[in-house]
């Protein structure tokens, strides 16, 4: 017959039992701590292929969206693509962001795309974002299908609207503004953005030398005479003219 164990036996048993991890709800701290390490360690893989997949996502989106601008190089300003800036102009734009490092971009006048390209693929650099509003519904339409056949989708928030009233919605501020839209309106343009152009932030806008429009004259006269900006106009050898102002 077996004999009951006393008190003081019981208990050094049971706290033996205790430092050896045995039963009860002991026995559940290694595993909590090893869930624990394991959980920690997924997420330091997945930390490490991220920054590998971003390390390595630039070269393959440098790589692909030149491809898709080289191929297209020639049909910018053939059919429904007529409303669109030249190659070199493009390029300025592009290169004007990474310089800066620029982030919060608005262009006001998509056409089918090929401006935004450029400004998305720096932003995609800089990592920021390109906001750009188009009022047709076709040529809008294809300015998405470029986006995505370039790889910038991800970078460009397009909008369908009429840019009349949408800029002067839209809170900023811009690092960059690009105008490129209806001529007659270049002046109201400036007036609504002007303030929201972020400090040592720039307003650009196109086909500034050839203007079609008393306003885009107005317009220039009223960028060069803003105490608040320094204003140039760059001919980049298309012959139109990019206006460059920006905040002192």
């Amino acid at each position: 017959m077996n004999k009951p164990m006393n008190s003081t036996r019981r208990a050094f048993s049971l706290s033996t039992m205790a430092m050896l991890g045995w039963g009860g709800a002991v026995a559940t701290l290694p595993r909590d701590a090893m869930a624990q390490a394991q959980a920690q360690a997924q997420a330091q893989a997945q930390a490490q292929a991220q920054a590998q997949a971003q390390a390595q996502a630039p070269v393959d989106l440098d790589s692909r969206v030149k491809a898709f601008l080289d191929q297209r190089r020639n049909t910018w300003s053939q059919g429904i693509n007529y409303w669109n800036v030249r190659y070199e102009d493009g390029q300025a734009l592009h290169d004007l962001v990474l310089k800066n490092g620029f982030k919060r971009l608005l262009e006001v006048g998509t056409s089918t795309g090929h401006s935004a390209i450029w400004l998305g693929w720096a932003a995609a650099k800089t990592g920021g974002r390109l906001t750009t509003i188009e009022i047709d519904p076709t040529r809008h339409a294809e300015a998405l299908r470029n986006f995505k056949l370039a790889g910038v989708d991800a970078y460009i928030d397009a909008r369908l609207a009429n840019a009349h009233d949408l800029v002067k919605q839209l809170p900023g501020p811009w690092d960059l503004v690009f105008q490129d839209a209806d001529k007659n309106w270049y002046l109201n343009y400036w007036n609504d953005l002007k303030g929201k152009i972020a400090a040592k932030g720039c307003y650009t806008a196109d086909n500034v030398l050839r203007p079609e429009a008393r306003q885009v004259t107005q317009f220039v006269e009223a960028a060069r005479r803003d105490p608040a900006f320094r204003t140039r106009i760059d001919d980049l050898g298309s012959g139109e003219g990019v206006l460059l102002a920006c905040r002192n």
